[in-house]
Order: C-alpha cells, then sequence, then structure tokens
C-alpha cells in the first residue's frame, strides 16, 4: 500500500521542478487547490449470476454513481504560451447495481389464477478508491481550455451482493414481507485492485478577487475490470468544479555576500556586490481616429454633431384594401403583440407621409392605448363591383388587429353602419373604385386621429471610430492584463485577460455609433494595466476629447435658411375628393401657418388633384382648394393685426411628383395645397428650427 502513491509523488516533483523555472522566467504561475465532482457511469459487463453457468442469467448492464472529493494542480503555460499540465488526485466513492432477467418465467396459483411474478436478479457494488490524472492541457483561447492523458486508480475496497428481487403484481413478496432475499449459489467476484484508461476534460476559468473558480466537464473509460476472471468495462461522463489559488513556488532567496576579514598587510583585489534590478515593465496606450476609409491617423478630438428631426404628419383616417379582399395589404406593415410594446411615435420620425399612412393603425392604437376613455368607430365600404358584405368584413379585420395586437377592449372598438365622412369618389374610373374600397375611422376623441408630431436625434461622429493600440514590455512575463474604457461612469469596453498574445494581437477598432456613447460628451477615458509575474504593476492612461461641432434643428424639412431670410413650406393634404372644403384638421394646419407670418412677408400657395378626372376639371379644382386657404389665412392674419401680406394663389391641377398616384393613399395625399412663407428671420418664428454653430 504504501507504494500506492510513488506514480504521483514522482510527477509532482516534476512539475514543480519545472514550474520553479518557468517562474524564474517569469512565465504564468502554478494554481492548485481543492476540487470536487460527480460522475454517472455506465457498466457493461458480461458477469453470470450463478456460479459456474451463464445459463441462468448474466449481468450485461448497469448504472452507477460517482461522487469524488479531492485537490488538483494547473500549470496553464508550461510548455508554451497555450500548452500546459494538469493533475489531479482524488478519493471516489462508486456504487451502483447490474440487473439481469432469470431465464424461466416465474407463475404462482392464486386461488386458481396463474399470475406472472416480475423479479429480477440484482448485482449491487460498492468501491472505494484512489485516483490520479496527469493531463496535458491546451488553452483554446480566452478562458477555455482542453485536458486529455491517462488515469490511474487503485481500490481501498471493493464489496460485491447478488439478490432476488421481486418487482410486481403489488401484494406479493418473499417469506417475511421483503421484496428481495439472497441469491444462493451466486457467482463469487473478487475486486481487482487496479483501475486505468483515457480520460478527455473540458474546463472554463473565472476569475474570482483572489482565486479561479473552474467549473469542468468530463469523460473517461476504465480500461481493466473492476473484479477478476470477467469482462466489464465502465465509461463515466463527470462534472467537476475546482477552487484553485496560486500556489507557485518562489525562487529561492540569493545568498548575503560573505564578509571576509583580511591582514593589512595582505593585498586583496577589491569586491564588487551589484544588487539585482528589477524585471523591466512599462505601458502605453494610444488613441487615433479611424475614417470611413478604414484610414488611421491622430485626432486631437472626436467632432459630434447632433440632428434633431422634427416631423408633422397629417393623418387620412382611413385604410385601403384590395379588390374582393378582406386583408390588410402587404404595404400596411403589421406588429405582433411583443413589438407593438415597444413602438413609439418617434420610430416614425423622418418618414415621408406616405410611409406615415401606412402605420396609421399602429398610431390609432398607440393613441387608444394611451387614451383609455377613447372610442373608435370603423366604417367598411366597398365599390359597387363588391359584394356588399365585404365592407363589414374589413372593418373586422381592422377590429381584430386593434384587439389582438394593442389590447384595446372590444366594447371600445364598435363597427358601425353606412358610411363615414369621407366622401365617396367616382366610381366611374378604377381609380376612384379603389378609393372606395377602405375602412374609415372616426372617434370620440380628437387626439386619436390628429396629425402625428414626433421627434428623433440622430448623431454623427467624425472621425465615426478609434483604434485602441496598446504597448507594452513585461521582462517577466505577463500574469495579467485590463483594458477599461470609460465615459464617466458610462463603461464603453472592457476586455481582460491572462495572455500576453492575446493583449497585442486583437483589434481595438471602436465604431462610436455603436458604443455606449454618453449624450453628455464628457471624454472617453482608456486605461491599461499590466501586471508581470513578480506582482508588479504598471497602469497607462489617454484621453480622446468629444466636442459638440455643429446641433442642426429641422422641422418637417420646412425651414430653409439663408442670412436674413428664412423660407418655411407647410403642406395641407387629404382634401375629400371633388371638394376644396376646409375640415377641422385642416383648419387647425391655418391657424399653424398665420402664426408664424410676420409683417414684410410673402405668401405663395398652390392647390392641388390627384390624377382621376379631367384636367380642365382638375386645375379648376386645384385653383379653388388655393383660394379656400389663402381666404382663410387673410382672416386669421387680420385677426392677429398682421395685414397687407401679398399672396399668390394658384391652381397647380394634377400632382405626382411627391405621392404615387397608383395606391388610393398617395392620391388622397395628393389632394392639397402647399403655401410657403417668404420672411426675415425675427424673434418669433413659430418653433421653425436653427442652425448654430459651437
Amino acid at each position: 500500500m504504501k507504494h500506492r502513491y510513488v506514480p504521483a509523488a514522482v510527477i509532482l516533483s516534476i512539475l514543480s521542478m519545472l514550474a520553479v523555472c518557468r517562474a524564474q522566467q517569469g512565465a504564468p504561475s502554478m494554481l492548485g487547490g481543492p476540487v470536487a465532482g460527480f460522475g454517472l457511469v455506465l457498466d457493461d459487463s458480461y458477469v453470470p449470476v450463478f456460479s459456474g453457468t451463464t445459463d441462468c442469467g448474466v449481468f450485461k448492464r448497469g448504472i452507477a454513481f460517482s461522487p469524488s472529493l479531492g485537490g488538483t494542480l494547473v500549470l496553464p503555460s508550461l510548455f508554451g504560451e497555450s500548452l500546459g499540465a494538469e493533475l489531479s488526485v482524488s478519493a471516489t466513492a462508486t456504487s451502483g447495481h447490474l440487473s439481469a432477467t432469470p431465464v424461466d418465467p416465474t407463475r404462482v396459483n392464486d386461488n386458481g389464477t396463474l399470475v406472472d411474478i416480475d423479479r429480477e436478479f440484482r448485482l449491487a457494488s460498492t468501491r472505494w478508491s484512489a485516483a490520479v490524472d496527469a493531463m496535458l492541457r491546451y488553452r483554446l483561447g480566452g478562458r477555455f481550455a482542453l485536458s486529455g492523458g491517462p488515469w490511474f486508480g487503485l481500490a481501498f475496497a471493493s464489496t460485491f451482493n447478488t439478490t432476488d428481487h421481486l418487482n410486481g403484481p403489488s401484494g406479493y413478496s418473499y417469506v417475511g414481507g421483503v421484496p428481495d432475499r439472497s441469491v444462493p449459489n451466486a457467482q463469487a467476484l473478487s475486486a481487482a485492485p487496479m483501475s486505468f484508461g483515457p480520460a478527455l476534460r473540458a474546463s472554463y476559468e473565472i476569475p474570482l478577487r483572489t482565486a479561479v473558480l473552474m467549473p469542468q466537464l468530463g469523460l473517461r473509460m476504465d480500461l481493466l475490470s473492476p473484479v477478476k476472471d470477467f469482462t466489464w468495462r465502465r465509461y463515466s461522463a463527470e462534472a467537476r468544479v475546482a477552487l484553485l489559488f496560486d500556489v507557485t513556488p518562489k525562487p529561492k532567496a540569493p545568498e548575503p555576500p560573505v564578509i571576509v576579514e583580511t591582514h593589512p598587510d595582505t593585498p586583496v583585489a577589491p569586491v564588487v556586490v551589484v544588487a539585482r534590478e528589477k524585471p523591466r515593465l512599462s505601458a502605453t496606450v494610444a488613441i487615433n481616429g479611424v475614417d470611413e476609409h478604414g484610414s488611421v491617423s491622430p485626432i486631437a478630438s472626436v467632432r459630434v454633431n447632433d440632428v434633431i428631426n422634427r416631423t408633422h404628419a397629417p393623418l387620412i383616417p382611413a385604410v385601403f384594401f384590395d379588390k374582393d379582399s378582406a386583408l390588410l395589404p402587404n404595404r400596411y406593415p403589421l406588429l405582433d403583440h411583443d413589438a407593438a410594446g415597444r413602438f413609439s411615435l418617434d420610430d416614425l420620425a423622418g418618414s415621408d407621409l406616405l410611409s406615415v399612412q401606412h402605420r396609421v393603425l399602429d398610431v390609432i392604437g398607440l393613441r387608444m392605448q394611451n387614451d383609455a376613455s377613447a372610442r373608435l368607430s370603423l366604417y367598411g365600404s366597398v365599390s359597387r363591383d363588391e359584394q356588399a358584405g365585404l365592407g363589414r368584413s374589413r372593418a373586422a379585420a381592422v377590429q381584430r388587429y386593434l384587439e389582438q395586437t394593442w389590447g384595446i377592449d372590444h366594447s371600445r372598438v364598435s363597427i358601425a353602419e353606412g358610411n363615414g365622412a369621407m366622401e365617396r369618389s367616382n366610381e366611374g374610373t378604377d381609380d376612384g373604385r379603389a378609393d372606395n374600397r377602405r375602412v374609415e375611422f372616426a372617434s370620440d376623441h380628437e387626439g386619436i386621429l390628429a396629425p402625428m408630431f414626433t421627434e428623433h436625434t440622430s448623431r454623427s461622429f467624425n472621425p465615426p471610430a478609434i483604434k485602441v493600440t496598446p504597448t507594452f514590455e513585461a521582462e517577466a512575463g505577463v500574469k495579467r492584463w485590463e483594458l477599461n474604457a470609460t465615459q464617466g461612469s458610462n463603461t464603453v469596453a472592457h476586455e481582460t485577460g491572462a495572455d500576453a498574445r492575446g493583449l497585442a494581437s486583437s483589434d481595438r477598432t471602436w465604431h462610436l455609433d455603436v458604443q455606449k456613447v454618453d449624450s453628455a460628451l464628457s471624454p472617453v477615458t482608456v486605461q491599461l494595466t499590466v501586471e508581470d509575474s513578480t506582482g508588479a504593476v504598471v497602469k497607462a492612461e489617454n484621453r480622446m476629447p468629444l466636442a459638440l461641432d455643429r446641433r442642426v434643428s429641422i422641422v418637417d424639412g420646412r425651414v430653409v435658411q439663408s442670412g436674413e431670410r428664412e423660407q418655411i413650406s407647410y403642406t395641407l393634404v387629404g382634401f375629400d375628393y371633388n371638394s376644396a372644403e376646409l375640415n377641422h384638421t385642416r383648419q387647425a394646419a391655418v391657424r399653424e401657418i398665420a402664426e408664424s407670418v410676420r409683417p414684410g412677408a410673402k405668401v405663395t400657395i398652390v392647390g392641388y388633384t390627384d390624377r382621376i378626372g379631367e384636367q380642365k376639371r382638375n386645375v379648376e379644382l386645384s385653383g379653388q382648394r388655393a383660394d379656400r386657404v389663402a381666404s382663410a389665412l387673410r382672416g386669421r392674419l387680420d385677426g392677429l393685426g398682421v395685414h397687407d401680406v401679398p399672396m399668390n394663389v394658384s391652381g397647380g391641377g394634377i400632382e405626382t411628383e411627391r405621392f404615387p398616384n397608383d395606391l388610393p393613399e398617395g392620391r388622397i395625399l395628393s389632394r392639397g395645397v402647399g403655401v410657403v412663407v417668404e420672411q426675415g428671420i425675427g424673434e418669433k418664428n413659430g418653433g421653425a428650427g436653427k442652425e448654430t454653430e459651437q
């Protein structure tokens, strides 16, 4: 027994001597500590149940459990930066059982009825042993490693017990009411003392403050049978956790100098004692700019440009359907319930009016969520070449979407009879019939269908990316490094490792538009910390200022400023078919225009129509719409005390430049009036944005 630990002791001595040599060269440390594990064992055997014969049953398969406790020693970089060694010593208790079915069935006579008895033979085994794993270890990159090699085991004690077990049916048992009994003439087994086989293990390092936590998963095989004279193989899968500490042997301290006394008359050569210098350790970190072409160059700061986009979008209170269909067309993007929870009106900032109109159901759904007292009425309509009941089916499709996606209660969305407030188009053309295939909305709360105002801030950086380049010199070897990029209390990036190669080889180009750069524009600070194998630490730091270059505010793309003059453009859309009447929404738009006009302004008003109808009538109708807006605007300006504002009013006829007239909603948006106000820049500008240099 006393020779059982000789192989482990020899291996441990060799590894310790190698570790001392590596420590003197500044190599990474030796890690050691306790390890605990649990294994699931598959037994594959051919052991007879009864002595001297296999005809009455053979034990072939079984499951065992194997908890273990011991210690492990890891040398991460024994033979190079990535190749090391791992040695483990553990005590293991393996217990389980094999089972075999009797060859002949067992039956009993129960009051004249033959009953089949479910029996099995069981071989219970327990083995207490010590095991030594000697493996090579390869670091895969980062914190992952793979180890493989042989393992050896010595058994301290083993027990084997064969029983005849009764599984059922219920109500039956052996004499004494017990479910099992010893098997007479069972095969006597003698334990084998040795175990040996290959092992493979994967591990992951979790750094702690003063230690390393290392979870491990492994496979192993026992090539030797745990019993003599019979075949028995064991395959196991195990999970282990090791808690490792730095146990690197310290290099031997140099001997103190010997002072030799000499006679004054004896000439002695002078003795010069030179103190050993500390290993060199230094670090720097550089920050350079990277332009859109990938070119790297030194920069003093990153210039930041903010653009605030404000959008004003009137809503057409309707959605339109394809012929003979009650399904919403694909041009209306539909959300699921989870996506609706993330939807915001600011998502539509910067979108054109037609794109906003295609999201009208989500705008209404969000507003209905925010105003729990509001109610909505749906008017489904059809063209004359469709079935009348299709209009109600279209309204029901809209109602289901608002209920299922936006969670609007059924009682708040009703399907109304008849037509809504929008005028029906002329059915003599395909365009007119397409306009009438719709579901129109009406609400008792004005805000549900009111124009949409959004604001979105976009940010650009010049240069768009920065490149961080750390450099270091560690004569004693790198034990640990850490790279942090922060902006105030916000962490922009963080990296750490124990491999000098990982610090030197990575490309650290950070694109600022995807990093967590704070709007406060405080400097980005990059700090590099390097610790060598002697425990010495060096830190290097660099900063990159961020400066606001320009902040531009744009209102619906309507404001153009040049010198002391400005031009503001407004669009009133969605007039009813063949109508120049100003509804409540367009009257509100006229009031907004009037409040932005100052004395001395010039106003141009042009009316438009869609492509439906004759050219002559469209020119006439577009002029009527322009005249109606001009009349309303003059009345509002007189009320505000702004008089003698010249207005150039005309009809522009068909307008297809901005809105595609092959879609119903595009044609309705074309039924509008454009208003352009040209005036000097003053204190009152109606909320128009300015461009300022900072």
